[in-house]
């Protein structure tokens, strides 16, 4: 009876109940209801009111009361949103209908938007534009260290899984997103592992974004994701710092170590007219003579330093053990596959990078009473990035950087700019 008021009041502070917003409340027989959401809605609730009625409504008489709390029923929405440069825009939800340019087409094997088509081959790897194979998973053991990669005297590779699952997770015209999850037993020991790739689709972006997931069950290995290219490379060119590095398929050799052609990559690699953007420095190799480019997911090392090491003679270090650097446990990585025609500077990669790199920053707003959106100052350019942007006093600081092989010719919030190739300037804008 009374007891539900005083249960009431224990736990209600303000409006938050159970870290929801109360908006309503209902009573029906011997049941109290209470209706929360994520926001006030109403925006203004008489909370005297409501406790008095529920105060009344369950003192009358003796009798056992039951409390329902029901989180409203809610619908998440994606739009495709034009938004000004550096700038912001607000908007409001009705209800309607309209066209998406580029919409996404969504089946349980093929995801396309006009610009770009994947499709699930039977084994778990991708099409992308016709290249087949995308995605085939190696599993290899890793005798090696911090330092180097070696591997073990027998190695036993896996990379066809005992078992494929695909699914539809998302299917819209603007986003489309496809599950598939792969079964292994990685050697030596056959263990067990689930890996999933989502592949990601978006109206108007002419790359797809994959995640791979998985639970690391073993260590000393090393897992890679091969992408077979569009036609056989020659080098390989790697976003670095202010810089872009094109490198040739094989590696420098040093005294008392095997060359490894494997190589660090900053926000893209590019060869054979196939472009990783990547989401964090990832390592990378082209191998199978120029025909593939493979991307290490893991690399499971429990030393500094190897002292017995298959690839180097010397030491790199002291020996010691570094369990966390075993990996073990959740991992999920992120990255896109963007094909494209010419070189990585004619193709506009860096340009598919800043897209796939910078999302949306989302707030919830609660009136459009006044300016709906808002211009900042624009970054036109060819090879030309913005790094960094910052307020001081009334002036911002911009500082640009052309990665491009050739001079560019930019422009900042209507400032010209005669770029040297590599060349890194700041600019001072007035507000």
């Amino acid at each position: 009876s009374s007891g539900v008021s005083e249960w009431l009041r224990r736990r209600l502070h303000g409006r938050e109940l159970f870290g929801r917003r109360l908006n309503r409340m209902s009573i029906e027989g011997p049941t109290v209801t209470f209706e929360v959401d994520e926001e006030d809605d109403p925006l203004w609730l008489d909370l005297d009111e409501l406790k008095n009625e529920l105060e009344v409504a369950t003192g009358a008489e003796e009798a056992e009361w039951q409390v329902r709390i029901v989180a409203r029923r809610r619908s998440t929405v994606v739009a495709r949103v034009p938004a000004p440069p550096l700038g912001w825009t607000a908007l409001q939800p009705v209800e309607g209908t309209g066209a998406v340019e580029d919409a996404v087409q969504v089946n349980l094997d093929r995801l396309e938007n006009g610009l770009l088509s994947v499709a699930v081959a039977a084994g778990g790897t991708l099409s992308l534009d016709g290249v087949e194979g995308v995605g085939r998973l190696v599993d290899g053991g890793d005798e090696g260290d911090s330092y180097n990669y070696a591997p073990p005297a027998e190695d036993d590779l896996v990379d066809e899984p005992d078992d494929v699952r695909v699914s539809v997770i998302a299917e819209g015209s603007v986003r489309g997103v496809v599950s598939i999850v792969r079964s292994y037993r990685w050697s030596p020991a056959q263990v067990p592992v689930e890996v999933e790739t989502t592949v990601e689709l978006r109206a108007g972006e002419r790359f797809c974004r994959v995640r791979v997931s998985f639970e690391n069950p073993r260590s000393d290995h090393r897992l890679r994701f091969h992408v077979p290219l569009p036609r056989e490379a020659r080098f390989s060119a790697a976003e670095g710092q202010f810089a872009v590095v094109e490198r040739a398929l094989e590696a420098e050799e040093g005294f008392g170590e095997v060359a490894l052609p494997t190589f660090p990559a900053y926000g893209f690699v590019d060869a054979g007219g196939m472009a990783a953007l990547l989401e964090h420095p990832m390592e990378y190799e082209v191998v199978e003579g120029g025909r593939e480019l493979a991307l290490t997911i893991l690399r499971s090392t429990g030393l500094i330093s190897r002292s017995a090491h298959a690839y180097r003679e010397s030491p790199a270090g002291p020996e010691i053990e570094i369990p966390a650097a075993q990996c073990r446990g959740p991992w999920s990585i992120g990255f896109a596959l963007y094909p494209h025609d010419g070189a990585w500077h004619e193709a506009g990669v860096l340009a598919q990078l800043e897209r796939y790199l910078h999302p949306f920053v989302v707030a919830p707003g609660a009136a459009l009473d006044g300016p709906t959106s808002a211009t900042g100052p624009e970054l036109r350019g060819e090879g030309v990035v913005l790094s960094a942007l910052r307020l001081r006093g009334r002036r911002l600081d911009a500082r640009v950087a052309c990665e491009h092989p050739e001079p560019a010719q930019a422009e900042l919030g209507g400032i010209a700019l005669d770029l040297r190739p590599w060349e890194i300037r700041t600019v001072e804008l007035d507000r």
